[in-house]
């Protein structure tokens, strides 16, 4: 079920085309080449995830937003094919129960029922990534309108959890307590959850990228101090950022 490049083969990502762009971060790609336990670390999105072995697609999952880290087994010689939606914009386009998914991996077809049989078949017909992503982006292109909240959501991550609840909630137009009903039915999150693991996603790219300055990044990311993001890190990560930078090489 990985979302993020820490230690997947061949990793790579694909911009969506224009029309999915308010709702699909990107797609992504990825080859496994031994079996393994790969750690996957929470980043506020919801992801749909085909697995193949050669030209065949074998297993479709959804995966639904992570309030921490999980340990997840990958098999060798398989090919993974994600699409990771916004945080906030999956509803939009699979209608389906958000909040139900959280921590977990459901299966497409428990999902989206009979049209997910028929795009497994339309895309096992495939022979190559591109193809196939081809074929899935017009699936996903008949999305309802943003909400209000779902553009409150989207400028929240564009600050990457920058935000407070009040400035949260005057986006949405909502009191604090109807923006906490709708954030959690958009993105199976509460709005400080979110807020909290957008400041970790940020302060994980920043150290995977080679920041070395603890203090800067805490500050950077929105920490009262380098003492708070080390215990988001401990939490959400299950490592401190130091041990996290050294899993990175760096």
């Amino acid at each position: 079920m990985p979302r993020s490049p820490e230690g997947l083969d061949l990793y790579r990502e694909i911009a969506p085309p224009p029309d999915l762009a308010p709702f699909v971060e990107c797609f992504w790609t990825s080859e496994v080449e031994a079996d393994g336990c790969q750690r996957i670390l929470p980043d506020g999105c919801l992801d749909l995830l085909f697995f193949s072995r050669g030209n065949q697609v074998v297993a479709a999952r959804v995966v639904g937003a992570m309030t921490r880290f999980q340990d997840v087994r990958l098999s060798a010689r398989e090919s993974l094919l994600g699409v990771r939606f916004h945080p906030g914009m999956a509803g939009a386009c699979l209608r389906c129960d958000i909040p139900s998914l959280n921590d977990r991996a459901a299966s497409l077809e428990s999902v989206l029922g009979r049209p997910a049989t028929t795009l497994l078949k339309d895309l096992g017909r495939c022979s190559s990534i591109e193809a196939r992503i081809e074929k899935l982006a017009p699936r996903l292109v008949n999305c309802s309108n943003v909400s209000e909240v779902q553009h409150a959501i989207a400028e929240l991550v564009r600050k990457r959890g920058h935000l407070s609840v009040s400035g949260f909630a005057n986006a949405a137009g909502l009191g604090d307590r109807q923006l906490r009903r709708a954030c959690y039915r958009h993105s199976g999150l509460a709005p400080k959850q979110l807020s909290r693991i957008l400041r970790f996603r940020h302060a994980s790219n920043l150290l995977r990228q080679g920041a070395t300055d603890f203090a800067g990044v805490a500050l950077d990311c929105g920490y009262y101090d380098q003492a708070h993001m080390i215990r988001d890190f401990r939490d959400l990560a299950g490592i401190s950022p130091a041990r996290y930078m050294r899993q990175q090489g760096r």
